[in-house]
This record gives C-alpha cells, structure tokens and sequence, in this order.
C-alpha cells in the first residue's frame, strides 16, 4: 500500500516524464532565432554568387556577396566542386547567419586554377538551401541531441560524410538540421560532428 506522501512523489514523476516526453518530441520551431557554431560551404554555382542580405528575408537590404563554387580546372570525372567556406552562427527560417567567408586559398589555386577572390566576409543572412556541411556522424536524429529517436545509421551504403548532397533547413549548437537530397523517404534529419574540410573524408572529427 502507498502512503499519501508516496503517491504524490509517484504521480509527480509520472506526470514530469509526460512532459519531457512532450517536449523532446515537439518539432523543432525554425520561426524562432536559434544559435549555433560551426563551419559550412556555399554550394552556390551561380556565377552571381550568393546574396548576403541584412536580415532573414528576401525582402531585407543586401550586404554584400560571397562568390560561387568552381568546379576544378581541367574537369575530371569526379568533378570537385571548390566551395568558399563560413562560419554559421544562428538560423531562423531557413535562413542563417554567417560571418567569415573566404576561399581555401590552397583548393582554389590547385584545383579551379585561380587566386583567392574578394568576398563579402561580414555578418549576414544568407539561404540554407545555398548551404552544406560535412559530418562524421554514425547516426542521423529526430532532433538536436541524442535524446531523440535515430532516423538512420552509418553504413556500408549509407555515409554522413558527403558535402554536395545538403541543404541546410535549421541548427542549433553544434547540431544541423538538413534535407538529404540523396533519399527519398526520412531525407530531413539532425546531424553533429560536423567537420569544416572539404577535400578530405571527416574521419577522426
């Protein structure tokens, strides 16, 4: 038999795990500013470049331009794609906040044959879906922490490990949100570890 003290105690805990359920497995509000800090890569082609506007909307003042990925000089089969590399600091829907944008001085000269470019390297907004990342992650979440559910796991057919396949939706930490466009079905989902090298694999992040 339980005691009155006792059963509150229970009824609390229920009730706080009722919560906590709800709260992990609300959907993750993009509406609303949220800060994160990693690296990331324009994936851009447009020889125009990428717009960097003053606030997260199409309609806000433009800051600047950061310039376009280049496929390498002379094309190969693989055909790798030279992309200028930022910094992501928050996002708000769809778009994200950036600052420090520039070219791998070392890839841009060996690959696309040409010298560092002039870019817009200050803060800004630009479009998630003119973003990618890199991850070594063995899994991809429901949500931004290990708490949710795994929508995927590493394996021989399956790697995280792929930059030109991203488009950024949200973040948060150290955590991304992204639309696979390799798959079909569960293709939007979480990753961490996120890497900021682009000419080689991630492994050891």
């Amino acid at each position: 038999m339980f005691n009155k003290t006792s059963l509150i105690v229970i009824l609390s805990l229920i009730f706080s795990l009722e919560i906590s359920s709800k709260e992990k497995n609300k959907a993750f509000d993009t509406s609303i500013e949220s800060e994160c800090s990693f690296e990331a890569f324009v994936s851009e082609k447009d020889p125009k470049g990428l717009i960097v506007r003053e606030n997260p909307d199409v309609q806000s003042k433009i800051l600047g331009v950061i310039s376009p990925a280049v496929y390498e000089t002379p094309p190969t089969s693989f055909r790798f794609l030279v992309k200028p590399e930022i910094k992501v600091i928050a996002s708000k829907n769809g778009w994200f906040k950036i600052n420090e944008a520039k070219d791998n001085d070392a890839l841009i000269e060996e690959f696309a044959k040409i010298k560092p470019r002039k870019m817009y390297n200050g803060f800004g907004w630009v479009s998630g879906k003119m973003l990618t990342i890199k991850s070594n992650a063995s899994e991809a979440y429901d949500g931004p922490s290990k708490e949710y559910k795994i929508l995927h796991k590493k394996n021989e057919q399956l790697s995280f490990d792929k930059i030109d396949s991203y488009k950024l939706l949200a973040c948060k930490g150290d955590w991304v949100f992204v639309e696979d466009l390799d798959m079909k079905n569960n293709n939007r989902y979480w990753l961490n570890r996120l890497c900021g090298i682009q000419e080689t694999s991630c492994d050891g992040i």
